[in-house]
Formats: structure tokens, C-alpha cells, sequence
């Protein structure tokens, strides 16, 4: 009986082992999952190209009620510079449109 006990021990100290070698080969994988997802729903956009593009379409939305033509032109300048940064050229369209 004490045979099957220590048996039984072995068995709980070895997959405890087993489930302890498993976690740290999952443990990272899981966290370069989780953030592999968070990154792939949001866009990696370069700082200067934020800056600039967050600029131009502030300044074309200052002139919406004073001057429309610099308005346009602001918000042409922002739409024909971004290259990744959706938001900021939905944002020039806005002020593209509130000028037509």
C-alpha cells in the first residue's frame, strides 16, 4: 500500500514537473499572442507623420469660418501626405468636404 502511495506521489511530482515546463514554454507564446492581437487592431503609425498630419488638419479646421480657401488648402496639403495614418485622412476628407 505504501508502495502505491509513493507511486502516486511520483506521478503528482511528475506531472507537476511536466505541467511547470509546459507553462514556461506557453507562457510567453501566450503573451506574444495577446500582443500580437492588440497590436494588429491598432495602426503602428510614425510619430512625425502623426505630428505633421495632426498639424495640418488642426490649421485647416481654425480657418473653416475665416477663409475657406486656406482651409482647403491645409486639409489637400494633410490628405496627399499620409501614408499610414487613417484617421488623420478621414480627417482631412471632413475638412475637404465641410469646404465643398
Amino acid at each position: 500500500m505504501k508502495r502505491i502511495s509513493l507511486n502516486n506521489n511520483v506521478r503528482r511530482i511528475g506531472n507537476e514537473a511536466q505541467h511547470s515546463s509546459l507553462s514556461i514554454i506557453y507562457y510567453p507564446l501566450s503573451i506574444l499572442i495577446i500582443l500580437s492581437l492588440f497590436f494588429s487592431c491598432t495602426d503602428m503609425v510614425p510619430t512625425k507623420e502623426v505630428r505633421l498630419i495632426d498639424s495640418l488638419n488642426g490649421t485647416a479646421y481654425a480657418y473653416r469660418y475665416r477663409n475657406l480657401d486656406s482651409s482647403y488648402k491645409y486639409a489637400e496639403q494633410a490628405y496627399s501626405k499620409v501614408n499610414f495614418y487613417k484617421s488623420g485622412k478621414a480627417e482631412a476628407l471632413n475638412n475637404l468636404g465641410f469646404w465643398a
